[in-house]
């Protein structure tokens, strides 16, 4: 991340090669472990060290975001939304809705809407922190006005609806964030009242 700080601005193509190089494979040697733990894989996390992994992991994937590629940006965001609902620290959560919030997530539509309800739902991170909940607004906007904007109001919603019918959460939360979702879609709600709704609705106010 320093290097990234220090030699971003440095006009030298031999220095930029090397440092994109250098992101690419520290970046890829992190996704590389993520997978092979997510599979079962020798190298198991405690809880602190996991987080602070995925802190320092996201925290490369922001400085370093002008050398990725869309792919890779995507692959770094369907990690982050792999973890949303079982993430324990705050703060690795909002690093991974920051990097969502500028990559081409639409792409990942639906697993951004099941993860973010689940994480509403029963996210450790949310429980400890409840003004968490409303970092997930923004993404959620962003998406769902992009997608309306492609599908129309009725397919969107069928989408939406589709993609939440399987996920374990009760039946009045998942009414209210499609509620919540359909109306930020269609602009009738802004994104700090989204942000407030959603604390709401970690809090089972719905």
């Amino acid at each position: 991340v320093a290097l990234c700080e220090v030699f971003s601005d440095v006009e030298d193509n031999q220095l930029g090669c090397v440092l994109t190089r250098t992101i690419h494979g520290l970046l890829s040697n992190a996704a590389l472990t993520l997978h092979d733990v997510g599979a079962g894989g020798a190298f198991v996390f405690s809880g602190n060290l996991r987080s602070e992994f995925l802190s320092a992991a996201y925290d490369l994937v922001t400085a370093g975001a002008s050398l990725l590629t869309e792919s890779e940006s995507l692959q770094w965001a369907q990690l982050g939304l792999k973890e949303l609902p079982i993430s324990t620290s705050p703060e690795v959560t909002r690093s991974i809705l920051a990097h969502i919030l500028s990559s081409p997530v639409e792409k990942l539509a639906c697993v951004l809407f099941q993860s973010t309800l689940q994480a509403l739902a029963s996210s450790p991170a949310v429980r400890e922190d409840r003004i968490l909940a409303s970092s997930f607004a923004r993404p959620v906007l962003k998406v769902a006005q992009s997608l309306v904007k492609v599908a129309g109001p009725a397919s969107w919603s069928n989408l939406l609806s589709v993609a939440l019918d399987s996920l374990p959460v009760d039946d009045a939360r998942k009414h209210r964030f499609q509620q919540l979702c359909e109306a930020a879609a269609t602009r009738a709600i802004d994104a700090p009242e989204l942000a407030r709704e959603f604390t709401e609705l970690a809090l089972n106010n719905c």
